[in-house]
């Protein structure tokens, strides 16, 4: 990997350490003067993206007050409010997930010869059905492999995580 002999001065911190952002706290305000590992990379040469679908259950935005300025060079909440849903998991009649699928393609694409830092969050499909992340499992397996095949790889660090899963009810007990 390019460029990973510094120190974040994101990292590592607590919540705790940072000016007040939390919404129903006095004197909260929004995260634009958090330090954020986006802003270093960006400082470093590095191609930004930050993205989830789920804009309701968003990481900056559910119990914090998000941004006012778009954190990343590419920033897809308001795409994603927007966007809205006319079916589950479906944006006039195209699968949620294949949206964000051929984002992150394109963003592989227009910086291939340029380091990148993009933090993809896939909630809406899994966060409330444990059988709906089975429709998109031949689609993730596609674009993982068009990324290998394409060369959208080299000199990449992929980390692929996943949503908590079902807090409460039955599926918890297995």
């Amino acid at each position: 990997l390019r460029q990973w002999s510094f120190i974040s001065p994101s990292v590592g911190k607590f919540e705790s350490e940072l000016p007040e952002a939390r919404r129903g706290f006095p004197g909260a305000a929004p995260l634009d003067h958090w330090p954020h590992i986006f802003k270093d990379f960006k400082e470093r040469g590095y191609s930004t993206l930050f993205s989830e679908d789920c804009p309701e259950f968003g990481s900056f935005n559910y119990r914090l007050h998000g941004f006012t300025e778009p954190p990343t060079d590419h920033f897809s909440r308001y795409f994603w409010e927007a966007a809205g849903k006319t079916s589950v998991h479906c944006i006039r009649s195209q699968p949620q997930h294949q949206i964000h699928f051929n984002y992150i393609r394109s963003f592989f694409e227009a910086y291939r010869q340029q380091p990148k830092f993009g933090l993809f969050f896939f909630t809406d499909i899994s966060h409330n059905n444990l059988k709906s992340i089975y429709s998109c499992n031949s689609d993730f397996l596609a674009l993982l492999r068009g990324l290998s095949e394409g060369n959208l790889l080299n000199d990449t660090l992929l980390i692929v995580m996943s949503d908590h899963g079902f807090r409460c009810g039955q599926t918890r007990a297995t």
